[in-house]
C-alpha cells in the first residue's frame, strides 16, 4: 500500500507469497497463516494518506502586537484523526525562530500546541518593529503531516515603539492674540 491508496474498505483473508519466502534477519522463515482474531476474519483495513487540515484563528494577518498574545487555531481531518498541531514563529527582519519561551534561534524550530482539534499557546517574548510570520501545521495519527503548501501562515507586526508627536502650530515664542488653535502631528 502506498501513497493514493485510499479506502475505508480493503479486506484480507491471508498472505500469499507466490512462490517467495519471508525470512527475518536470522533466516527464519516467517509463518504466513494469520491468526483467526486478526484481518484474516475479513475485517476491514483503512489507510490514511490524507494530510491533516491547519488553521490560524487568533491573531489575525496584519494585526499589531506589543507583548504577550495567544496564537489559537484549529486542525481537522477526516481519517485517522489529528494527532498533534504545532507553530512556528519567525523573525522576518533577523531570520530567527521563537523557541517556545523568551528566546529567539538560528534554526528553524517548531512548537507543539500540546492541542490537538483546537489549540492555543501563549506567546511572550520581546518583540521588535517589524514582521513576524507565524506558521501553523497538523500531523494525523497515521503521520501523515501537512505540506509545506498547506501550512496555515499569517504575519503579525511587532509594535512595540512609542509614538511621537510635535506641535507645529502656534511656533514656539509665537505671541498670540486670539484663542490659538493648536495642531499637533501624531
Amino acid at each position: 500500500m502506498g501513497a493514493g491508496d485510499n479506502s475505508a474498505d480493503l479486506d484480507s483473508t491471508g498472505i500469499v507469497l507466490n512462490g517467495g519466502t519471508l525470512r527475518d534477519a536470522a533466516g527464519n522463515n516467517a509463518i504466513v497463516a494469520l491468526p483467526a482474531t486478526t484481518i484474516a476474519d475479513g475485517s476491514a483495513i483503512v489507510v490514511d494518506t490524507t494530510a491533516p487540515t491547519v488553521e490560524i484563528i487568533a491573531p489575525n494577518d496584519g494585526d499589531y502586537k506589543g507583548g504577550t498574545f495567544d496564537i489559537t487555531g484549529t486542525a481537522a481531518d477526516g481519517g485517522s484523526g489529528v494527532a498533534s498541531t504545532e507553530i512556528r514563529v519567525q523573525n522576518a527582519s533577523n531570520d530567527k525562530y521563537w523557541n517556545g519561551g523568551t528566546n529567539w534561534v538560528a534554526g528553524e524550530t517548531w512548537i507543539n500546541t500540546g492541542g490537538t482539534n483546537t489549540w492555543s499557546v501563549s506567546f511572550s517574548s520581546n518583540l521588535d518593529d517589524t514582521t513576524y510570520h507565524i506558521y501553523a501545521r497538523a500531523t494525523d495519527n497515521a503521520g501523515n503531516t501537512t505540506a509545506v503548501a498547506d501550512y496555515d501562515d499569517i504575519d503579525v507586526l511587532g509594535d512595540v515603539s512609542e509614538p511621537t508627536s510635535a506641535i507645529t502650530s502656534p511656533a514656539d515664542g509665537a505671541t498670540l492674540l486670539v484663542p490659538p488653535v493648536i495642531i499637533a502631528l501624531v
